[in-house]
């Protein structure tokens, strides 16, 4: 545990409600959580797992001729005569 000085003032009458307090601040400390560990980037846990021969918990979709060509229709989309009128 910490060193810590404690002082409690004005004098307290009875030596229990002092080990009382004591014992409560001790409890609280201890259970404090500690700083919580820098989330690490995606691509970063990935090639940890790779390099440890895991399989990702996750796969990707596969990449295939008709998801590029979907990807392509999208970005070339029109609203037509209707996109005029923004």
């Amino acid at each position: 545990m910490r060193s810590m000085r404690i002082e409690i003032t004005p004098d307290p009458l009875d030596e229990d409600v002092v080990a009382a307090a004591l014992a409560a601040i001790a409890l609280y400390t201890e259970a404090a959580p500690g700083p919580a560990a820098p989330a690490r980037p995606v691509w970063r846990t990935a090639a940890v797992l790779a390099a440890q021969g895991i399989a990702p918990a996750r796969a990707a979709p596969p990449a295939t001729w008709a998801a590029a060509e979907r990807i392509g229709r999208a970005a070339r989309w029109s609203g037509g005569a209707l996109d005029l009128f923004d």
